[in-house]
């Protein structure tokens, strides 16, 4: 069962980086913007599968209850690197700022199921795993629509709604 778990795991975020890598690729208007599609692409596939090996070795595993989630110091590492790529690449920006392949791109939050059946597994505690699967399967659900209410109005609250509903 728990290798069933993982393949799920690792489908969905191989749909996810697919889905990005998509998403960069056709918001690019010039050469450049291309290379740094490609670049990110290829960057962000060698970390999801790094994180993935890692995790599968137990790299994440809190050695005592009083020590520093290693997850956590990875996800400020990660955060750290990903606003300098930010701060130094306008392209990269530019790729990354576009309303409607950002707000598409939350469907991938249908996803959210994956939480709701570790915790049936016995894997994720429930009042994490409620919260945050019941709530990405709405959001990823909801998203379509208010996309396209939101492009019919083009201008107004709405829009800015659908946009910070994100």
């Amino acid at each position: 069962m728990a290798l069933l778990f993982s393949l799920g795991i690792s489908l969905a975020s191989a749909v996810v980086v697919i889905a990005i890598s998509v998403m960069l690729w056709r918001a690019r208007n010039s050469k450049r913007e291309g290379q740094v599609a490609i670049v990110a692409s290829t960057a962000l596939a060698l970390w999801s599968i790094a994180t993935a090996v890692l995790a599968h070795r137990g790299v994440f595993q809190p050695q005592t209850a009083e020590s520093i989630p290693p997850i956590g110091i990875a996800l400020v590492v990660v955060s750290f690197f990903l606003t300098l790529c930010l701060i130094s690449s306008a392209s990269l920006r530019r790729l990354l700022s576009n309303q409607t392949y950002l707000t598409r791109l939350n469907v991938w939050r249908l996803l959210g199921i994956v939480f709701l059946l570790l915790m049936a597994a016995g894997e994720m505690p429930a009042l994490w795993a409620l919260p945050a699967g019941i709530g990405d399967i709405l959001i990823g659900a909801s998203l379509s629509r208010l996309h396209v209410i939101s492009t019919v109005l083009a201008e107004g609250a709405l829009r800015s709604f659908s946009i910070s509903w994100v």
